[in-house]
């Protein structure tokens, strides 16, 4: 049926690129006193379990605001499909590095977001390249995230430390202070540690749906005018009638109001308890509570009475440690696990909170929940995202997505004849598990960089420590986690940029709770000065480690580094050619059956390394980028493929490992046909003893298959740029791929 109206014709189809239009006229700037978004959600990007995150993200179209930054922010916006163009606002709710590791990360990655869409402006001077910090944090950030970074950073953030409310054209956010329980002596002293931020929110009135059909009726043309009426306005039309706003708009509603808060002990429950600004009263109480607290707070007498405080009809949300730990970025592992499930591990995960929760009279959270403040029809909980994160979990879902792949089987049986004819391995250690194998900003399949080299039961090292990596390794030993973090002895450090370092102070915090034996921590002067600053301003961790400067152990260390109890008869470093300050590092395991192993860290091809790491028995040498890409690879200091191997065959290393991948190759990188027969790929979560090496190259032909629609991408990309094709040409024809991908799988799907 069609409706003819002032010479434009309006059909059903056409009713919602009206209200679109609508919606756009009103943002646009005709009154935005009086916009509202079409939706209002919390994104639980991070559910508080120790081996995930701690974000809550609240979204309004083109507004968005973050309460809380805990450390793999960058890796779950990708997650939780969050967008972070409008993040300007952050909101803290205690001075804990959990509630705020994320940040130099996000200011990174901001800086990086904004350049690439050429809306940088050097030294404008606006709020476009400033993130504002609300609440108790410590000034360093912004230094940190420079100090971390390749060149200054343009975009930095603003803290906001005497603020006591926040106020934009959507929303007023009051900050409530919660007070530490002090002794009298210490009554006069107030530090940042000493209280947290209660944030209680509430959206401005909520407007009136549009009655479009009404509108219709009246014969009002679309455009600005039905904007004006939906901003509340009476509008005037040529033929001379008037037509009132409350004429054809449903009544206004009262705005919408949540409590995000943290009790980070049971000292700050007497200030929460006196804090009537909290709590409900006759005109209106909160539609959601989100609490950051820590469950043993929470379950104390005096929380569960407040809690019961307010009426039935809130919801309680808990972000805490209880919370199931699963994230659903490990279906790549559940395919590689098809092909061995001894190199493949499967990450250690729950889809269930810890049974202690039912006690907390709050509802647990899966990381990707979402609950709507508005619109009033999808007002509450909503567990699509997640949901749809779970199929991938199912085994026969995964099964059928394998099926069509003909070679797939054949492939897997043609692996698992080769590997049956090889030695049985009789020496489970030394063995390195690879947790974080990607470059620059962490992705879907492929965190930033941790390599963990086991050479014993009892002793462990660790190379590069980026964002995120405890999460990777309290999901890859899961039940035995504490224990091997116990027992790791060492860390080297490479160089100072955020991918390989970022993560060391979370790491070193959680060790502190396990044991008070320091561990000995190899790094250049710029990574210790970032370290001691983190020390002074935010929480003190010199306790925890005994710095060893990587400068000083190029000829080897001296009798006061006692490297023989971890294992080791020789350690030593090397320059590297990166950055000021990288350095590899060459380690000799001891006994009868020594090995000597080498890593790179970020890398051109170095001879000084080459000559020092010769003849060794394992080396881990970054390869960024294809071979295609040899001018980006100079630009950035990286090693290609090909260059990689070269190192390799200069060294005369008996086998080479191959990670730090471009995250363009999340899934697998671009691999020459002539395969060398000592070469392995590294992916997360895939651990291999030496005497398993030779698997690792048996297992190139079923990765091609399994990944065969995104290899086939990087060989058109590939053949684009021998053929010198513009970048705009490359960019387009894999989107183009991607739709025909994505279009395939519809058909099938149906």
């Amino acid at each position: 049926m069609r409706i003819s109206l002032c010479c434009l014709s309006f059909s059903n189809s056409n009713l919602r690129k009206v209200l679109t239009k609508v919606k756009e006229s009103t943002i646009g700037g005709i009154d935005m006193a009086s916009w509202f978004p079409a939706s209002l959600c919390f994104n639980i990007c991070g559910n508080g379990h120790q081996s995930g995150f701690r974000n809550v993200v609240l979204t309004g179209d083109h507004k968005t605001y973050l309460f809380n930054c805990g450390e793999g922010f960058q890796r779950n916006i990708y997650l939780t499909k969050t967008k972070i163009k409008s993040f300007r606002n952050v909101f803290i709710t205690h001075r804990s590095w959990e509630n705020m590791s994320g940040l130099p990360g996000l200011i990174m990655m901001m800086d990086t977001e904004f350049k690439s869409m050429k809306k940088w402006q050097k030294g404008s001077g606006n709020d476009e390249n400033l993130l504002s910090i609300h609440g108790p944090t410590f000034d360093g950030l912004s230094a940190m995230a420079s100090a971390s970074a390749e060149g200054k950073l343009n975009f930095s953030c603003k803290i906001q430390k005497e603020t006591k409310f926040f106020e934009d054209e959507l929303l007023r956010i009051e900050m409530i202070p919660l007070l530490k329980k002090r002794s009298d002596e210490c009554a006069k002293r107030i530090r940042y540690d000493d209280y947290c931020y209660a944030y209680k929110g509430k959206t401005k009135t909520v407007p009136g749906k549009l009655l479009i059909t009404k509108c219709m009726e009246l014969k009002v043309p679309r455009g600005p005018l039905l904007a004006k009426l939906k901003a509340g306005e009476d509008i005037q039309l040529e033929d001379g009638r008037t037509i009132h706003s409350s004429d054809v708009t449903e009544p206004s509603k009262p705005g919408l109001s949540f409590v995000i808060l943290e009790c980070p002990s049971e000292d700050y429950l007497d200030s929460l308890v006196d804090q009537e600004a909290l709590l409900p009263n006759n005109e209106s109480s909160p539609s959601v509570i989100i609490h950051f607290t820590p469950p043993e707070v929470v379950i104390s007498a005096q929380y569960q009475d407040w809690i019961r405080k307010f009426p039935s009809t809130v919801d309680h949300l808990g972000v805490n440690k209880w919370n199931p730990s699963l994230v659903n970025f490990s279906i790549l592992n559940l395919k590689t696990s098809k092909i061995d499930d001894k190199i493949f591990c499967l990450p250690h995960q729950s889809q269930e909170p810890d049974a202690r929760s039912k006690e907390l009279n709050i509802l647990p959270c899966e990381t990707s929940l979402l609950y709507h403040l508005h619109p009033d029809n999808k007002k509450g909980i909503d567990k699509s995202i997640f949901e749809e994160g779970l199929k991938d979990y199912n085994d026969d879902q995964l099964d059928e997505l394998l099926v069509d792949l003909d070679e797939f089987d054949s492939s897997i049986k043609e692996y698992k004849e080769k590997i049956a004819q090889l030695p049985a391995c009789d020496h489970p250690y030394p063995a390195v598990a690879f947790l974080g194998t990607g470059s620059a900003i962490p992705s879907k399949y492929r965190n930033s960089s941790c390599i963990m080299m086991e050479l014993s039961e009892d002793s462990l090292f660790m190379f590069d420590c980026g964002e995120g990596s405890l999460g990777q390794i309290l999901r890859f030993y899961g039940p035995l986690a504490d224990e091997k973090i116990k027992n790791i002895k060492a860390v080297f450090l490479s160089h100072y940029h955020a991918d390989h370092q970022i993560g060391i102070m979370s790491f070193l915090l959680y060790r502190r709770k396990l044991t008070k034996q320091p561990l000995l921590l190899v790094c250049s002067s710029k990574v210790a000065k970032l370290l001691q600053k983190f020390s002074y301003e935010c929480e003190n961790i010199e306790d925890t480690y005994r710095l060893a400067y990587s400068q000083d152990l190029i000829n080897g260390t001296d009798k006061e580094v006692n490297i023989r109890k971890f294992g080791l008869k020789d350690l030593r470093t090397c320059r590297v050619d990166h950055c000021i300050d990288s350095f590899g590092i060459i380690i000799e395991t001891d006994g009868p059956d020594s090995k000597k192993i080498v890593y790179s860290g970020d890398a051109m091809p170095t001879k000084s390394l080459i000559r020092t790491g010769k003849d060794c028995d394992l080396l881990i040498h970054e390869a960024t980028f294809e071979d295609s890409l040899a001018d980006e690879a100079i630009l950035k200091r990286h090693s290609t493929f090909s260059q990689a191997l070269g190192v390799r065959e200069e060294m005369k290393a008996k086998f080479t490992i191959l990670t730090h991948f471009s995250q363009r190759y999340h899934k697998i990188p671009s691999i020459p046909e002539k395969f060398p027969s000592d070469v392995g790929i590294a992916y997360d979560y895939m651990r291999v003893e030496f005497d398993n090496f030779s698997r690792l190259p048996l297992l190139t032909k079923a990765l091609k298959i399994l990944f065969f629609e995104d290899y086939a991408i990087l060989e058109k990309q590939q053949k684009a740029r021998d053929m010198k094709l513009p970048t705009e040409e490359i960019d387009k024809l894999v989107v183009d791929m991607k739709k025909q991908r994505q279009k395939l799988r519809s058909q099938q799907a149906s």
